[in-house]
């Protein structure tokens, strides 16, 4: 969801009262923890993120033209939103109202984070049939060393930040890629 569909980096930077790091011709490239720009912790960064936060957030630019083109080429009864979500209060319902509100007909699986905000990886759910597109580029990764097919959606904190005016183009050629190698029939899925 945050990175793909939600504007998680927009809403913090408000929330926080700060400029988004990842401006244009920033040199803050290729990292993704963005508390450490803020210069907080992983506690302080996340501290106060209620259920208003989570679920008022915004929409990437490219969430709705994402979803239409799921929806066109495999259908939304095929499409299922995966997010993680670190130990804050609130967090999962917010996150569900956000895809209630946007994305009524996608179901929204999320992970808990571990006392270590390590979240249950992703790749769990790979397999041949299965696509995933993520921001994170280890999650894409693993999911890809899992047996799934994967698409990292550029953005300024993953290794495809120089595609960021291609994202949905980029984004097109993998859902093509996978479609063109996968066997599955999704239309009787």
């Amino acid at each position: 969801m945050d990175g793909v569909l939600v504007d998680f980096t927009k809403g913090a930077c408000s929330f926080h009262g700060v400029r988004n790091p990842y401006t244009k011709n920033s040199p803050n490239k290729s990292r993704y923890e963005i508390w450490e720009y803020f210069l907080l912790t992983f506690e302080e960064f996340f501290q106060g993120m209620d259920e208003e936060f989570w679920a008022g957030l915004p929409k990437t630019d490219e969430a709705d033209d994402i979803v239409d083109m799921l929806d066109d080429h495999v259908g939304l009864h095929n499409v299922c939103a995966l997010s993680h979500a670190v130990n804050s209060p609130g967090i999962h319902e917010g996150k569900v109202r956000w895809m209630n509100k946007h994305y009524p007909d996608i179901p929204v699986l999320i992970s808990s984070a571990s006392a270590n905000h390590d979240a249950p990886p992703k790749h769990f759910l790979a397999a041949k049939n299965r696509l995933l597109i993520d921001d994170h580029q280890d999650n894409v990764l693993r999911f890809v060393e899992h047996g799934g097919c994967g698409v990292t959606v550029p953005r300024p904190w993953n290794d495809y930040h120089h595609k960021e005016d291609e994202g949905i183009e980029h984004i097109k050629a993998g859902l093509a890629s996978f479609l063109s190698e996968t066997e599955v029939d999704m239309s009787s899925m």
